[in-house]
């Protein structure tokens, strides 16, 4: 769906320029997420869980390595 609105905001996002990440962070990975809902980190772990239209992920934040995935369609249900 384009929404005209919204296009000075996609110019400008694009039209960034890529910079490392400011000190103590790094850049252990990058990763593509459509349609994302929603993402936490665990409480005693460097886990972060990736919510999205197709599924769930797990990646560890220290090696940027998926270490798990699920391809449920039902991620937002309740059952």
């Amino acid at each position: 769906m384009i929404t005209d609105h919204l296009t000075p905001l996609r110019c400008a996002i694009h039209d960034r320029k890529m910079t490392p990440p400011s000190s103590p962070w790094i850049e252990a990975a990058r990763y593509c997420v459509a349609g994302l809902f929603d993402i936490g980190f665990h409480r005693d772990s460097e886990l972060l869980l990736v919510v999205s239209s197709s599924g769930r992920g797990v990646f560890d934040c220290l090696t940027g390595a998926k270490i798990a995935r699920d391809y449920a369609d039902d991620v937002l249900t309740d059952a």
